[in-house]
């Protein structure tokens, strides 16, 4: 019986360990003005993926480009995670570099926790 506890926990281990790994290689020439391309995106990339996406390209997301906040909403949906973008504190405009720095921070809590 013990050991039969054992290979179940093993098993379902792995399968939360793929999930977040990438099974294909998504593109990432994603038209971001054009809502198909993203939407294609989003259904042939793991989380992983998406979060990988995003550091990468950190500038797309923090200036809103496009349809770019749709990867940014379906990684939060996928983790239940508050992703957030500061734009000002009181009276001060926010500089692009803070605003890149403060998504990195939670992209990279989210990659720590779920993509290992």
């Amino acid at each position: 019986m013990r050991n039969k506890l054992i290979f179940a926990t093993a098993f379902l281990m792995e399968i939360l360990n793929a999930s977040c790994q990438s099974k294909t290689n998504p593109p990432k020439n994603i038209n971001w003005y054009d809502s198909t391309s993203v939407i294609g995106y989003l259904q042939s990339s793991s989380l992983c993926d998406k979060v990988s996406l995003i550091k990468d390209s950190l500038s797309i997301f923090t200036a809103e480009k496009g349809f770019s906040l749709k990867v940014l909403e379906s990684v939060s949906k996928e983790t239940h995670e508050y992703i957030s973008i500061p734009i000002a504190t009181g009276n001060v405009i926010l500089t692009e570099e803070y605003k890149k720095e403060s998504l990195k921070d939670q992209i990279n809590a989210i990659q720590k926790k779920y993509c290992k």
